[in-house]
């Protein structure tokens, strides 16, 4: 399983690759082994990159004012 934050819209196979190719950041892992921590582990990961995100945009409107 892969996750990576882009500012690519994905909405086909190619634009996938291009996302996945290209991305800063990516978070992945095998499935197997104990499921469940890496489901919390990938539900964290999530939860920075939305922080992070969240983050950006007001200093990124700061900037603009």
């Amino acid at each position: 399983m892969k996750v990576a934050v882009t500012p690519v819209r994905v909405v086909c196979n190619n634009t996938l690759n291009l996302a996945l190719d290209t991305a800063k950041r990516s978070f992945s892992m095998f499935h197997t082994g104990n499921i469940h921590d890496k489901i919390q582990e990938a539900k964290d990961t999530l939860f920075m990159a939305e922080q992070y995100m969240d983050s950006l945009g007001i200093e990124f409107e700061q900037l603009r004012r």
